[in-house]
């Protein structure tokens, strides 16, 4: 008999404007906070250390770009030497992506590659020896509550898959957003846009993310043009925004929107969030006519979808972000093949509410050069 048991996923949520001190409750012996250079410069590792009550903490602060496979092994093998109690991961979803593999390969020795939603972590050793606590310092990737970690590889990009992989807890500090540049609050936030749309319009939609998808979605439509003019309680919004999006694609996962741009940034190296802004509208074009979308677009309150779709290209417009790939990148139609594979094989793929043919992702690539 086919199991219809399911389950929610999310972890421990702290937020407000003085959140960080949360951290004064967790005691240890040995800590390690992981972050990014430029983090590191700013000296954001700084509102960790002040607020943790540890006898030895060290910072690895080696992450660098989008993180790729190789870059995960060594922040392993440094979480491996320092043998911490907790790590804090402060930066945005790749420090964060890295932070949630290292508390892993800390114990178990395993190639992202190899991790599957169903392998048994716990049956391999893995005993989560270390306390795992996300702080987000932008407001998009949802990765501080989710089960998934995005590295390259090659031409392509993996999604490792593990229950195991969830933070114990986030911390939403609005401080660390407030002077975030004005660049980042629109990529990140556009990217927090389409988790919201795609988690609510996923063939794994449930009850449980609809309610996070959508009430993500409404915040953003209402909050992103301010934050990006500045607008500190429309940050806050955006803050927890971005992480009930994360919570709806926790438990729904995604959809085309992200299968196209996983491929076009791998391929040419582009920002994830930059890619996100260029598909999110022509792929829900291409959806069109779709029930998922129709019953959306109605309880955000547009008439069509079509005129939901309109309203998302003009806040990217607003935002000052690109439609266009060839803005951004020299002559990528001889990448075309390659682009249209690596699309359709991505894990996203699956989960459209509409299956598009190679054809229809053939002329939504061709519809961004």
């Amino acid at each position: 008999m086919k199991s219809n048991l399911l389950m929610f996923a999310a972890p421990r949520i702290e937020y407000g404007e003085r959140a960080l001190e949360t951290l004064k409750g967790e005691e240890c012996s040995r800590a390690l906070v992981i972050t990014d250079k430029n983090l590191s410069k700013l000296e954001f590792p700084e509102f960790v250390i002040q607020n943790l009550k540890a006898e030895r903490v060290e910072v690895y602060d080696g992450v660098e770009g989008e993180p790729d496979t190789t870059m995960a092994f060594k922040c392993s093998e440094f979480a491996r030497k320092v043998d911490p109690e907790l790590i804090v991961a402060i930066g945005g979803g790749s420090v964060i992506d890295l932070a949630k593999f290292a508390r892993v390969a800390m114990e178990v020795n395993i190639d992202p590659r190899e991790v599957r939603a169903k392998l048994n972590l716990r049956a391999m050793g893995f005993r989560k020896k270390a306390k795992l606590v996300a702080v987000p310092t932008t407001s998009g990737s949802g990765a501080d509550c989710t089960l998934a970690v995005m590295l390259k590889h090659g031409n392509s990009k993996i999604s490792a898959i593990n229950v195991e992989f969830i933070p114990d807890m986030t911390i939403l500090d609005y401080r660390l957003v407030e002077k975030m540049p004005r660049r980042l609050v629109a990529t990140t936030g556009v990217d927090a846009l389409a988790h919201g749309i795609e988690a609510f319009l996923t063939k794994l939609h449930n009850d449980f993310s609809d309610l996070f998808a959508l009430r993500a979605v409404q915040l953003i439509l209402e909050n992103i043009e301010k934050s990006y003019d500045g607008d500190t309680a429309a940050r806050a919004k955006m803050h927890l925004a971005a992480t009930m999006a994360g919570i709806a694609i926790n438990n729904s996962q995604l959809g085309a929107v992200h299968a196209l741009a996983h491929s076009f940034g791998a391929v040419f190296g582009l920002d994830h969030s930059m890619t996100i802004a260029i598909f999110l509208p022509k792929v829900l074009r291409a959806y069109i006519p779709e029930q998922r979308l129709e019953e959306l677009a109605e309880k955000l309150g547009f008439s069509k979808p079509s005129h939901f779709v309109k309203r998302i290209e003009e806040l990217i417009e607003n935002l000052s972000l690109p439609s266009k790939v060839i803005e951004t990148v020299e002559d990528p139609s001889g990448k075309l093949e390659v682009l249209i594979e690596s699309a359709m094989k991505d894990l996203s793929f699956r989960f459209t509410p509409k299956l598009l043919s190679r054809e229809e992702v053939a002329d939504i690539f061709r519809n961004v050069f």
